[in-house]
């Protein structure tokens, strides 16, 4: 089973992410700020991260890079799931190695199929 690690403050957006992914057949951890995120890609290894931008404790940009330094996170994948409509963001973030950006309001059925060819590049 694919563990996958939520990054998301918001526990109503984390509740339904992680019932459409457990639903899915992914094990689900979920981070509620920028510091557990970190530390539980540290100690959990999961094998794709969904990462919310806008954190309490560091933020998202600042997360991914410190994802992208450490020799314990710096290949696992980074999906960046955000409210944020902002193109710069996209391009930078983008350019920063994420295997993908969503905007909020997602489509679930497209987040499925985006996590599963990550995952299935993953293993190939």
């Amino acid at each position: 089973m694919k563990k996958i690690l939520i990054v998301e403050d918001d526990e109503s957006v984390a509740d339904v992410l992680q019932a459409r992914l457990a639903k899915s057949g992914f094990q689900v951890i979920w981070a509620l700020d920028a510091y557990q995120g970190l530390t539980l890609a540290k100690s959990e290894a999961p094998d794709l991260i969904i990462l919310d931008l806008m954190l309490p404790g560091g933020g998202g940009e600042a997360t991914l890079k410190n994802l992208k330094m450490s020799s314990k996170t710096s290949f696992t994948p980074v999906l960046v799931l955000t409210a944020s409509t902002d193109a710069e963001l996209k391009r930078r973030m983008l350019a920063e190695g994420v295997v993908g950006y969503m905007e909020k309001p997602y489509d679930g059925n497209e987040l499925i199929r985006a996590i599963h060819a990550v995952l299935d590049r993953n293993n190939s």
